[in-house]
């Protein structure tokens, strides 16, 4: 006998008439849920907010208390570290502003001290010749100083006798206006050269004399000789520059100087020997220079250096002339042309 299984019914979905409206009331549910936690969390952070401002007021108060209570005695220390730093700031301001003029200063006088080792340095406004002196060439001394010397202590001797016929039959230059250039004379090829100069200064015949004799020292940038010597003997190297061509030379030199002190006037001659043994960085030889130059140094007339409403009477002229000659061992060398350019070169 089977037994018969009986088939269970399957049941059918409901369908929910009402699933849309259930849907968004749950929803405003869940929004109103949502909007009630974030109502008490804004009202947490404004009590949180609240309370640490009241924190922030409470401790600042304190800090007010605290500082009004701060004894004097500190108070005192404070002020006078302040005092201190004020000053201290105060004088270092003086002090680098001191510092700025001295700078200043030291500047202005490093400029002047270079301008003037440099115009000591470079030719005089009118001129382009550089003249120094040098140390001495051994062989030359030797083989020209045995005999030099006494021909021109003869020739010193011998203007002596004729400077005041020399300066008087050549004329002076005017006696109003100073010269940077003298006033040149002849200049022809192989015969001597010229050169005369005449000025008053407002000083009396022995101020002008010891200015003079001066001046003649501190060019040699020798040391002033005894008082009482009127005669100097001396030889050294010259060396000469030309800035305006760039040629340069060498010379060996011999002088001799004396000085005449009369009771109306000084006069000071001397003679020189100049012979170059380098120019243009070439030997040379077989031609010198003999200079003859003369100072007369005397009272000026009043009544022609002034007006007639005003006569200085301590006017002092000074007339100078100097007379270089070319000598040449060999005849041939007057015409060489570098021969001439050496004797324009040394005039």
């Amino acid at each position: 006998m089977e037994l018969v299984t009986p088939k269970r019914r399957r049941k059918k979905k409901q369908m929910d008439s009402n699933r849309a409206r259930n849907a968004r009331r749950f929803e405003v549910v869940k929004l109103r849920r949502e909007a009630e936690d974030l109502e008490l969390m804004l009202q947490q952070l404004k009590t949180i907010r609240s309370q640490r401002d009241y924190m922030k007021d409470k401790s600042a108060q304190t800090t007010e208390e605290d500082a009004s209570a701060i004894p004097e005695v500190w108070q005192d220390i404070c002020a006078r570290q302040l005092a201190r730093r004020l000053k201290a700031e105060k004088e270092n301001i003086r002090l680098k502003k001191q510092w700025k003029e001295e700078k200043q200063v030291v500047k202005g006088i490093e400029k002047m001290l270079f301008k003037k080792m440099m115009q000591r340095d470079i030719p005089q406004q009118g001129g382009s010749k550089h003249t120094r002196r040098t140390d001495l060439p051994e062989e030359y001394i030797k083989r020209v100083a045995a005999f030099v010397f006494d021909g021109l202590s003869s020739g010193v001797d011998a203007s002596y006798r004729d400077v005041e016929t020399i300066i008087a039959s050549n004329g002076h230059a005017p006696t109003n206006v100073v010269t940077h250039q003298p006033l040149l004379r002849g200049g022809v090829k192989g015969m001597y050269r010229r050169l005369f100069d005449k000025r008053v200064v407002p000083f009396t015949l022995q101020e002008t004399g010891d200015a003079w004799w001066r001046l003649w020292h501190n060019y040699r940038r020798r040391r002033m000789p005894d008082t009482t010597t009127n005669v100097i003997t001396e030889s050294f190297g010259l060396e000469m520059t030309d800035f305006k061509t760039n040629a340069s030379g060498t010379s060996y030199g011999q002088q001799i100087l004396r000085r005449y002190v009369e009771e109306n006037r000084i006069v000071f001659v001397w003679n020189s020997y100049i012979e170059p043994f380098v120019f243009e960085n070439e030997p040379v030889s077989g031609v010198y220079m003999l200079e003859q130059s003369h100072v007369l140094i005397r009272p000026e007339d009043p009544e022609t250096t002034a007006d007639d409403d005003e006569k200085d009477e301590c006017s002092t002229s000074i007339s100078t002339c100097y007379v270089i000659t070319p000598h040449f061992l060999d005849p041939k060398l007057k015409n060489d042309p570098k021969t001439t350019t050496l004797i324009d070169f040394l005039g």
